[in-house]
């Protein structure tokens, strides 16, 4: 009787365990099979194209904005190409969120809550990838425009771009014109309207800068374009001498022509004993 029983109770639990078994292996099967019908059903990046309904955006219409001839303030321009094109050579303000990055998610480049997003791509098809990934992460398709060509139909119709600042280059040579911290000291004091700008990093701004100056980081001058005067006469500096030529060459290409470049930064400015001033001073 004892055997009996003990038999039973063994094939209770045999057929329980095959039973867990059977509905894991079903599970398993059912999700591998309902994935592989997710992947068949996703349109490969290859054939993808723009939905009929997506916004487009005109060079007319996007021109106004990057000149700041109409508001901005709630846009924001993503340029989808390499990287390494984008440093070369960009549109004004525009930032940089190539396709890859875009697809794998990662934070959008902009501090504004909710903005109206225009993709700039270098063809409909990686616009239409753009515009996907942007979907998938939430973005209204509302809040998207998709400019109408390409980064070479921006330059050639508009001009509106910025290069990489090439020290060697005959073109950026024209670009700067360059004074000693001792012209520059002698300009300043022969009066005029000045604005003096700091292009450095804020905690190097704090440590010690020209008196007067206002810092704008050269990586923030594009976005803060706007707040640089458009009258009177520009003072640059960074650092060091190619910082300083970076930033006159930058300058000049977003239209600020009536500018002086400190030819050796502030370095060489601050072991003259020229007029400085720290943060705590102001």
């Amino acid at each position: 009787m004892g055997d009996t029983a003990r038999s039973r109770d063994m094939s209770v639990v045999g057929g329980g365990i095959l039973l867990i078994l059977a509905i894991a292996g079903w599970s398993f099967f059912r999700s591998n099979m309902e994935e592989k019908k997710d992947d068949a059903l996703k349109t490969p990046d290859s054939e993808m194209t723009l939905p009929n309904d997506a916004q487009r955006i005109s060079i007319d219409d996007l021109r106004p904005l990057v000149l700041g001839k109409v508001s901005s303030n709630n846009t924001v321009i993503l340029d989808t190409r390499p990287r390494s094109l984008f440093e070369e050579e960009h549109g004004i303000g525009f930032r940089s969120m190539p396709l890859e990055d875009l697809k794998k998610n990662l934070s959008l480049p902009t501090e504004i809550k909710d903005p109206t997003i225009i993709l700039l791509s270098e063809n409909d098809q990686a616009a239409a990838q753009a515009f996907r990934s942007l979907e998938e992460r939430g973005v209204s398709k509302d809040r998207v425009r998709i400019f109408d060509g390409t980064f070479e139909t921006w330059k050639k119709e508009t001009g509106l771009t910025v290069k990489k600042a090439d020290p060697t280059s005959p073109i950026d040579a024209t670009k700067v014109r360059l004074v000693t911290p001792e012209q520059a000291k002698e300009k300043i004091g022969s009066g005029g309207s000045w604005f003096l700008l700091d292009i450095r990093d804020p905690h190097q701004f704090d440590r010690g800068h020209i008196a007067g100056a206002t810092n704008i980081p050269f990586t923030r001058l594009e976005e803060y374009r706007f707040n640089i005067p458009s009258l009177g006469t520009i003072l640059v500096y960074g650092d060091n001498d190619r910082e300083s030529f970076s930033g006159g060459v930058l300058l000049f290409d977003l239209g600020f022509f009536n500018t002086f470049t400190l030819s050796s930064g502030f370095d060489e400015w601050e072991k003259k004993n020229f007029p400085t001033q720290k943060k705590a001073e102001k």
